[in-house]
């Protein structure tokens, strides 16, 4: 029996579930975790196995749980039927639908539909705090010490987002809410009926916002990007506009570091996470970031 039987048969006992009545399918979801489609007696649902390595990828188990239980009450996010703080295996009821793509991102009907959910997320309120700077350092040190060969010019790459995080303090409390943390546009759902919910909650916690406006942004054109401000906020301000340009660093350089963090896990001949780390870096150099 492989390894991911082994663990797929352990929730199905934690569920009481006979393996002999489900059928289970995986799923191309995400690139942290492994995720299963499971029929059993009628239902649907999602069976997420969570990836060991939660602690050097900035993974809080606890905050998401507690993002989970909000949004699932909500209906933005999928409906939570089990979850396991120790292992981050989980169980929600399975949304027939499609992931949003790129070309979403040119519906204006469907950016107004993602800007409601994330505002609705963010009205949220939990104890857990999503410290992207504090994650930045940490994946640092993890790198030091596996000895994870950077970008050539991550120091100035570095540089051009301390500026930016200096002018954007992480105690900062006017735009303040519950961040998805990665709420790109793949991570969006829409269901046959029209309904689009959000999901994977495993960096949630409380922080600025533009965080999660920043994931978002960079696959629009400028005009939609102030349009996005417009949307969220009523107004693009030069205020608002810059700050989510410095946001576009700061996000670089969160996804950028755990790219490098996830090479330690992942063999290149899967997938070269340091080659992905190495564009996010790229990414930030060509910015013209940052601005006096």
């Amino acid at each position: 029996m492989s390894l991911p039987e082994q663990r797929i048969c352990q929730l199905l006992g934690r569920l009481g579930w006979n393996r002999s009545e489900c059928a289970i399918a995986p799923q191309p979801m995400g690139s942290t975790n492994e995720s299963y489609k499971c029929s059993y007696r009628d239902e649907e649902f999602i069976l997420r196995l969570g990836t060991r390595q939660a602690g050097i990828l900035s993974i809080n188990r606890h905050a998401e749980e507690a993002a989970l239980n909000l949004v699932s009450k909500l209906s933005c996010g999928a409906n939570l039927f089990y979850y396991d703080l120790e292992t981050g295996n989980m169980v929600t009821k399975y949304i027939h639908g499609r992931e949003l793509a790129a070309d979403d991102l040119n519906d204006p009907k469907r950016l107004a539909q993602m800007v409601h959910v994330l505002k609705t997320v963010h009205t949220q309120k939990t104890a857990f705090a999503f410290d992207f700077y504090g994650d930045v350092e940490r994946r640092l040190e993890v790198l030091k010490e596996h000895n994870i060969p950077l970008h050539p010019e991550f120091s100035r790459a570095y540089e051009i987002y301390r500026i930016c995080r200096e002018r954007n303090s992480i105690n900062a409390k006017l735009h303040f809410g519950l961040c998805h943390g990665d709420p790109f546009v793949n991570n969006f759902v829409l269901s046959d009926s029209g309904q689009l919910f959000l999901l994977d909650y495993e960096y949630a916690g409380m922080g600025d916002v533009f965080f999660d406006l920043s994931c978002i942004a960079p696959g629009l054109t400028p005009e939609k990007q102030k349009e996005l401000l417009r949307l969220y906020f009523g107004e693009c301000t030069p205020f608002l506009l810059e700050k989510l340009y410095d946001f576009f660093i700061i996000n670089l350089m969160w996804n950028g570091t755990w790219a490098y963090v996830k090479s330690c896990d992942v063999p290149k001949e899967v997938f070269d996470y340091i080659q992905f780390g190495d564009f996010h870096m790229d990414s930030i150099l060509k910015s013209g970031r940052p601005k006096k």
